[in-house]
């Protein structure tokens, strides 16, 4: 059986989140009971301690090293490098539950009509909380709806040809759902708050 889901980790001298978000990721890939990779894409990082970590590391992942082309293109670098068939973009400081991947990976097996899938996001940091998440074509043109972490067709992303490298400052996840909601696709949710976001105050 092949990699079924790969889960891309995009780092620029991320040292100390790496240090809990590889092994903590790869314990829930192990619980969903998927046959999973993660990718880390080391995005030209400069700092000694994440350079020496990801040495430590480089035979428990799948690694891509890569001059500093920002998050899109770091993104972009791991999901090109993949080999399952759904991919899921993780930052850094955020984390997902357990029950995340067994729930939308088993929702895209029932559902072959949906070109991925996405949970409710749990706000961690200062703010506290819980955001729902939907998705509706038009408001999304004017509101981002959906979290950036969600477990996607590899097909579809390459069918768009990935995330805009141009969008180093951001919302490039927000214009990518615009144009694959263009090409007809869209998405399924699973409520409640399974992928944990970080925000800064």
């Amino acid at each position: 059986m092949g990699t079924q889901v790969s889960v891309v980790l995009p780092a620029y001298n991320e040292r100390p989140n790496l240090a809990e978000l590889v092994p903590e990721t790869a314990n829930v890939l192990h619980e969903a009971g998927v046959t999973y990779e993660i990718v880390v894409v080391d995005d030209g990082s400069t700092d000694m301690e994440t350079q020496a970590y990801l040495a430590g590391v480089e035979s428990e992942v799948h690694m891509v090293r890569q001059a500093n082309k920002g998050l899109p293109g770091a993104r972009n670098a791991g999901i090109r490098a993949a080999k399952g068939d759904y991919v899921v973009p993780l930052d850094c400081d955020d984390w997902i539950d357990p029950a995340f991947l067994a729930k939308t990976v088993a929702c895209l097996e029932q559902h072959p009509e949906a070109a991925y899938a996405f949970t409710y996001m749990a706000l961690e940091g200062e703010k506290g909380g819980v955001m729902a998440k939907g998705f509706n074509a038009f408001e999304q043109l004017f509101l981002n709806q959906l979290p950036y972490c969600l477990v996607m067709r590899k097909s579809v992303w390459e069918s768009l040809g990935g995330y805009d490298e141009t969008m180093r400052e951001g919302y490039e996840d927000w214009e990518f759902n615009i144009r694959a909601a263009r090409r007809g696709c869209y998405g399924a949710v699973i409520p409640g708050p399974l992928f944990h976001y970080w925000q800064a105050a």
